[in-house]
């Protein structure tokens, strides 16, 4: 039995990181956002998974937010699983297009099994320059850091959502053009 999560997973504390959230995302009108309901999902203990794929589109991701989530976790084997091993995330892709796996604890002090919740958080992830992959997706990802070994599911979240905040990238051709119409308008000026 397990308690830790695989290398190359980056984790964060609900409990101590990212609480505050974008401050501009909803001011500047450049942030988007995608909402997944995580009603009724299940996770296994072991290895983060994939849960869903989100096509965001050529995006820089910003942020990932959670808002009313509450967790069931389930005793399999006479040892419950605690809500504090639950962690739910997403996979992108670094500038050079490594996959980045970014996992947060939502409930850092659920050291029982049972109901914990509902919590919201966000952890800003703007500038640490992950990407939606070369299809325009990124992957939300659920696991525990306990195998319980049963081979059954450790929980369910039972309601709340997950959301992606994003910002989109111009497409290279977008970029051009913007390129040009600055050139060309600075060529009249001089004349």
């Amino acid at each position: 039995m397990s308690h830790v999560m695989p290398s190359g997973v980056v984790v964060a504390c609900a409990g101590v990181l990212g609480l505050g959230g974008l401050a501009s995302a909803g001011d500047t009108g450049t942030y988007e956002e995608v909402i997944f309901d995580l009603t009724g999902v299940t996770y296994m203990g072991g290895a983060p998974v994939i849960t869903a794929e989100l096509e965001i589109g050529a995006t820089q991701v910003a942020e990932l937010r959670w808002d009313n989530v509450v967790l069931q976790t389930f005793d399999n084997t006479g040892i419950p699983n605690w809500g504090s091993e639950a962690y739910f995330g997403f996979q992108a892709v670094t500038e050079d297009a490594e996959p980045e796996i970014i996992m947060v604890q939502p409930f850092p002090n659920g050291n029982s099994g049972g109901i914990h919740g509902p919590t919201n958080g966000s952890l800003n992830v703007e500038l640490d320059n992950l990407f939606s992959n070369s299809e325009g997706l990124v992957y939300l990802m659920t696991a525990s850091s306990w195998v319980d070994g049963s081979g059954l599911p450790a929980g369910e979240y039972t309601q709340g959502t997950l959301s992606i905040v994003y910002i989109p990238v111009p497409a290279p051709g977008a970029i051009a053009v913007l390129g040009l119409a600055a050139f060309s308008s600075r060529r009249r000026r001089q004349a």
